[in-house]
């Protein structure tokens, strides 16, 4: 089947648009992304799925609009379509249900222990899980452990990786002076749990856990301080 001048400028600017949207894309990652999520291209493939889905629904649109094509071919062309635009799901899926359940189960053990040590109908706990260039899962663990301690309440709206250092923001990384982060904890937690934190934390907010910084740790919020719950 010939196409036709107008199918034929469309595909070339489907095609063109999908090369620029790449560039975009690749520039994004160098530009507004975090070290981390930039070197994993962190939901590249996401990014990348809505865009063929918008072709998938234009070639669908043309295969439509011709008039010599039967509906048994039309079934075979969208089935195929839809076919492989799953593929990669298809032969992932194994994959990718064994490693989540990996990663989940790494923080099980943490996740009991924090229980043990816990009143379930506190006001809250207030995770902290710092996003740096050597962190393996960035944000990751947070999530997690927010699902498997439901339904305690978490900083759902305050930021989990936070600085005082305004050219770190970014996506994931939320300004909090040490005043607004001390504010925050003491007026609605009545815990704090550090999963990841850097060295510039430990400078910056040191002093609100009396410098005794520690990864996977649980502090209890008493009075004006912060108590050590697993020393």
């Amino acid at each position: 089947m010939k196409l036709k001048k107008r199918e034929a400028v469309l595909i070339s600017i489907i095609f063109g648009g999908w090369i620029i949207y790449l560039i975009g894309l690749l520039v994004t990652y160098c530009y507004k992304f975090n070290a981390a999520e930039a070197l994993e291209c962190a939901s590249f493939s996401r990014y990348v799925g809505i865009y063929i889905i918008g072709i998938i629904f234009i070639i669908i649109g043309l295969i439509l609009d011709r008039k010599d094509i039967t509906l048994k071919q039309l079934s075979i062309i969208t089935c195929v379509i839809l076919l492989i635009s799953h593929i990669n799901i298809i032969f992932d899926i194994k994959g990718n249900i064994e490693s989540s359940v990996q990663q989940r189960n790494a923080y099980i053990e943490e996740v009991n222990k924090i229980k043990e040590n816990i009143d379930e109908n506190c006001k809250g706990i207030y995770i902290i899980s710092i996003i740096s260039d050597n962190t393996e899962y960035p944000g990751f663990k947070y999530f997690v452990m927010r699902y498997e301690l439901i339904p305690i309440k978490f900083n759902y709206d305050e930021a989990y990786s936070i600085t005082t250092n305004k050219e770190r923001v970014s996506g994931n990384i939320a300004y909090m002076s040490y005043e607004q982060l001390k504010e925050t904890i003491f007026n609605n937690y009545d815990y704090v749990y550090i999963n990841d934190v850097d060295e510039e934390f430990k400078e910056e907010y040191g002093e609100l856990f009396n410098y005794n910084v520690k990864k996977h740790n649980l502090y209890k919020v008493q009075e004006n301080k912060l108590v050590d719950m697993y020393e």
